[in-house]
């Protein structure tokens, strides 16, 4: 009896020294990648519009463009190698550009009116 008590409280020490070395390894496998390699999101700048919210944002080798209309938003991603500079990059958000977002934003209101409508 006495043999079995002291192996089962050795399994239970060993297995309890591997949970917690796992734990605690896990912790900071979580917690170190965000604080130290992640790059954080910054906001390059914005476009004047009467009707969108612009924003051009960097963040991990790419910009991103983001266009806010009410409760919808539609986000554009290009690569940091696509382009020169982030002028040309505000320049490729010419008129044109701005007006299929406009349409797809009404594309997406309509989609979402007539969703509801079916479900509710």
């Amino acid at each position: 009896m006495f043999a079995r008590k002291s192996l089962f409280k050795l399994m239970n020490d060993k297995w309890g020294k591997i949970i917690s070395v796992w734990f605690a390894f896990s912790c900071l496998y979580i917690a170190f990648p965000f604080k130290t390699f992640a790059k954080s999101m910054r906001v390059v700048g914005e476009i004047a519009h009467p009707q969108l919210k612009i924003t051009i944002f960097n963040w991990n080798n790419r910009y991103l463009i983001k266009l806010e209309d009410g409760p919808f938003e539609q986000t554009f991603k290009v690569s940091e190698l696509d382009i020169a500079s982030e002028e040309e990059l505000k320049k490729a958000v010419d008129a044109e550009f701005l007006q299929q977002a406009i349409d797809r934003f009404q594309d997406m209101a309509q989609s979402l009116h007539k969703s509801l409508e079916r479900n509710n």
